[in-house]
C-alpha cells in the first residue's frame, strides 16, 4: 500500500503548477543537503573545506557554491560518500558499463531505488500513453540463458505490466519472430539494435502489429535511426535519457520537443569547463545531483554527459522543465592537430540532415584522421559521402583526412551499446575546448 501512495504522489507531481514544483524541489534539495553533511563524511569534509555551512544551501540556485564532484571522486571515496546510516548489505547497486575505463559502484537505499527503478519510469512510460495491462518486451545486453531465468524470478513481480527481457544478441530474424509470437504493445532497447531490428522487418517484409510505442535508451538517438524506425517498425519513438549513477534523468513524450526533466528526483545543471553555470540553451556539461538517494548522495556531479536547458515548457502541457542530452561524453571530443578538441555535438548535427543517410560512427583513429563507418539507402552512399566529407572538412578546419566506409552493419561494443562518435587515441587536452 505504502508503494501504491508513492507511485500516486509520482503522479500527481507532474501537474504541479510551477511555484509548487520550486517549493519542492528546494524542500528535497535541503533536506538532501543536510542529510548529507551530518551523516557523509565524504561531503562534510567537501562543505567545510568549501566554506560552505548546510543551512547556506536554501535554493536550487545556491547550488553554484558547492564544488563539483566527479566519477573519479567517487572511486577515490567510496568508503567516505556512503551514508553512515545505511549498510552495504541492505542496499541495492548498480554498476556502470566502464565505458570511460573508470567503473563505479553506486549504493541506493530501498525507498529510492524501488522510486527509481519502477515508480517514476512507469510514470514516465504512462505519460507516453502506455496502460495497464499492456505488454512490454525489454531487449537487454545480457545471453538469453540468463534472462531467461531473469523472466521466471521477476514474472510476479509486474502483473500490472506483463514484461518480457530478450537478448540484443540474439539473431536479428529469430528476434523480429519471438516479438511477432509476444506481440507486445511497447519495445525497450537501444538505438543501435532496434535499428538492426528494423532492417530485419524491412529484408522479411514482416510486422510486429501490436507495436504501439517504443522506448529508446542507453545511447544517443541520432535522428536518421529515430525516422528509420519509427518507419519500418510502425511505431512512436520516446527517447530516455539517464545514467547508472542516478537513473533516469529525463524522457521525451509525445510531443518531443525536449526531454521532461524528472525535477522531483534530480536538479540538471549545465556548466562550461570552468565549471560555471550556463544559461538556458548553452551547450556544456552536464552536472546532476540526485534528490532522493541517501544511500550514496551524489551532489553536483559531473557525469561526463553534454546537453542544454530548454527554457520554453512543453506543448503537452506537463510543467516538469525540458533540457536535450547530446551526443557524446566529454572523453569523445575530436582532437584537431592543432590541440583544440571539438564536441561530438558540432559533428553529429552537422551530418544528420545528409539524404538517406541512416546510421553512421565517426572515429579518429589518428592524430590527422577520422573514419566515418555509414550505412545509406540503396543508391545514396556516392552523393551521400561527397555531401559528408564537404561538411566535415569544414568542421575539423581542413586539418584531417576524411575516410568514408560503405557497411551493411555497424558493430556495437561489447556492453550491446553503439558509440557514435569516438576517439580511439589519447590528447591533451587544449585549454580551447569548444561545446
Amino acid at each position: 500500500m505504502q508503494r501504491i501512495n508513492v507511485f500516486w504522489r509520482l503522479r500527481k507531481n507532474l501537474e504541479l503548477p510551477r511555484k509548487a514544483m520550486d517549493r519542492l524541489r528546494n524542500d528535497l534539495l535541503q533536506r538532501q543537503i543536510k542529510a548529507a553533511y551530518q551523516q557523509v563524511p565524504f561531503y562534510r569534509r567537501l562543505f567545510d573545506e568549501a566554506r560552505v555551512s548546510p543551512f547556506e544551501i536554501k535554493a536550487i540556485a545556491d547550488l553554484n557554491r558547492l564544488p563539483i564532484i566527479t566519477k573519479k571522486d567517487i572511486r577515490q571515496n567510496q568508503q567516505w560518500i556512503l551514508n553512515r546510516k545505511y549498510k552495504k548489505t541492505r542496499c541495492y547497486r548498480s554498476h556502470t558499463s566502464g565505458s570511460t575505463g573508470e567503473p563505479t559502484w553506486t549504493y541506493f537505499d530501498p525507498y529510492s531505488w524501488y522510486r527509481k527503478k519502477y515508480f517514476s519510469k512507469i510514470r514516465a512510460r504512462m505519460a507516453c500513453g502506455m496502460r495497464w495491462g499492456e505488454k512490454v518486451v525489454i531487449l537487454e545486453s545480457e545471453a538469453t540463458r540468463e534472462l531467461r531465468i531473469k523472466n521466471r524470478k521477476l514474472s510476479k513481480l509486474f502483473l500490472l505490466f506483463p514484461v518480457t527481457y530478450l537478448s540484443i544478441y540474439e539473431d536479428p530474424g529469430r528476434l523480429l519472430q519471438r516479438l511477432i509470437d509476444l506481440q507486445p504493445q511497447n519495445v525497450y532497447a537501444p538505438p543501435s539494435s532496434l535499428f538492426m531490428l528494423s532492417q530485419k522487418v524491412e529484408q522479411a517484409r514482416k510486422s510486429i502489429r501490436s507495436l504501439k510505442r517504443i522506448f529508446t535508451s542507453s545511447e544517443y538517438l541520432a535522428h536518421p535511426i529515430k525516422r528509420h524506425i519509427e518507419k519500418s517498425l510502425r511505431a512512436k519513438v520516446y527517447d530516455i535519457y539517464g545514467s547508472t549513477e542516478t537513473k533516469e534523468i529525463a524522457w521525451q513524450c509525445s510531443r518531443s520537443d525536449g526531454y521532461h526533466i524528472n525535477e522531483d528526483e534530480v536538479v540538471v545543471e549545465v556548466v562550461d569547463e570552468n565549471g560555471k553555470v550556463l544559461p538556458h540553451g548553452r551547450p556544456g556539461n552536464l552536472v546532476i545531483t540526485d534528490l532522493q538517494n541517501q544511500a550514496m548522495p551524489l551532489i553536483r556531479y559531473r557525469n561526463q554527459d553534454q546537453g542544454l536547458l530548454l527554457k520554453k515548457p512543453c506543448a503537452c502541457g506537463l510543467g516538469f522543465s525540458l533540457m536535450r542530452p547530446l551526443s557524446g561524453r566529454a572523453s569523445e571530443h575530436i582532437c584537431l592537430p592543432n590541440g583544440r578538441c571539438i564536441s561530438p555535438y558540432l559533428f553529429t548535427t552537422s551530418i544528420e540532415k545528409t539524404r538517406g543517410l541512416l546510421q553512421y560512427q565517426i572515429i579518429q583513429d589518428r592524430n590527422d584522421s577520422i573514419k566515418v563507418k555509414t550505412i545509406f539507402e540503396k543508391g545514396l552512399f556516392e552523393p551521400g559521402s561527397i555531401t559528408i566529407r564537404s561538411i566535415l572538412a569544414n568542421v575539423t578546419e581542413n586539418q584531417m583526412t576524411i575516410e568514408l566506409e560503405d557497411c551493411i552493419n555497424i558493430d556495437i561494443a561489447k556492453n550491446g551499446k553503439l558509440m557514435v562518435v569516438k576517439n580511439e587515441i589519447k590528447h591533451e587536452r587544449s585549454p580551447e575546448h569548444e561545446c
